[in-house]
């Protein structure tokens, strides 16, 4: 075998199928309003096994921003009484960057390109 033929099998395994594509897009602009549902579904059934690793990147890294999102949501709920009308303006400005976070990540995904999350902790690997 040639080292050509080696790279072309390699980017094939690494492209997703359009079924799994479709999947994985739908799971990012979902995520911006269902948060982590649809990432933690399509990891929970789908797992590493069945996706490519573009797909499987994309996916877990959706879904530790998504966690880390739900991390600070609750903790301005906690600390909400406190501060007045502070934590719905951060809520809101959460909100609006998670929707163009995730119009970012789908992008890039569509063009074959792992995102990388500026808000993100690795709680899935």
């Amino acid at each position: 075998m040639s080292e050509n033929e080696i790279v072309n099998q390699d980017s094939e395994q690494n492209t997703p199928s359009t079924e799994e594509r479709n999947i994985v897009v739908i799971g990012i602009l979902a995520s911006i309003f269902l948060i982590f549902i649809p990432a933690l579904i399509i990891y929970l059934v789908y797992g590493k096994d069945k996706l490519s690793p573009l797909s499987y990147k994309s996916t877990v890294n959706l879904l530790n921003f998504e966690i880390y999102l739900i991390l600070i949501t609750v903790a301005l709920n906690v600390i909400g009484p406190f501060l007045l009308f502070l934590p719905n303006l951060v809520a809101l400005a959460l909100w609006v960057a998670n929707l163009i976070i995730c119009v970012k990540a789908f992008q890039a995904f569509d063009k074959g390109e792992e995102y990388k999350y500026p808000l993100q902790a690795p709680f899935i690997k």
